[in-house]
């Protein structure tokens, strides 16, 4: 009877372990764009979990960033560097994927502790659909279209 219950127990286990791996790490959509003539692969956060998520806790490389889809175009479209550890540029677009605003090497907090200290928070007055994070300094020196 014990050996039952302690490979029903580890069987519990692995199940729950494999659960919250699915949770944590759902299979991410990714597209390649072209921005100011450099090819970055973006991940694509279509849902709430995902805009909330976004690239916290993670390191990127150089051509990779995250494509935010809000489904449609909205005023004041904040973003926040809530468990950042890249810095980054952010780049507002409107519904046909114009960039109506961008924001250049904003800093990751200093602090992982939400209690003691507020992530830099980043917005736009324009109406946009999309953001795009790219890591800290790839904008820079493009001629980006507004």
């Amino acid at each position: 009877m014990r050996k039952i219950l302690m490979m029903m127990s580890i069987v519990l286990f692995l199940s729950l372990l494999a659960l919250a791996d699915r949770l944590h790490a759902p299979d991410i959509q990714t597209v390649r764009t072209k921005i100011g003539g450099e090819i970055f692969n973006l991940q694509v956060a279509d849902n709430e979990l995902a805009w909330r998520r976004g690239l916290s806790g993670q390191t990127i490389c150089d051509s990779c960033g995250m494509l935010f889809d809000f489904g449609q175009e909205q005023p004041n479209v904040e973003m926040w560097m809530k468990d950042m550890l890249i810095g980054l540029d952010i780049l507002w677009l409107d519904a046909s994927g114009q960039i109506v605003a961008t924001a250049e090497n904003v800093s990751p907090p200093d602090c992982f502790d939400l209690e003691l200290c507020s992530p830099d928070r980043r917005s736009t007055e324009r109406w946009a659909q999309f953001v795009i994070e790219l890591p800290a300094g790839s904008i820079q020196g493009m001629q980006l279209q507004r």
